[in-house]
């Protein structure tokens, strides 16, 4: 199986192209699935712990 990979870096958006032999020569295009990204986690983590303490000290 034959495939090219192109996209956008940009947008993050990216497509391959797919020449399966059981398509004879015809091809099919596929999105490009990445890993998921929990890096965003831990900032809403520290933000969320910091205004509890700002509540905390409030008195709230």
């Amino acid at each position: 199986m034959h495939t090219e990979k192109c996209g956008d870096q940009e947008r993050g958006k990216r497509y391959r192209i797919l020449y399966p032999k059981n398509k004879a020569g015809h091809h099919v295009v596929k999105p490009v699935k990445e890993a998921c990204n929990y890096d965003y986690v831990t900032e809403l983590i520290a933000e969320l712990l910091q205004l509890k303490e700002q509540s905390r000290a409030a008195g709230l």
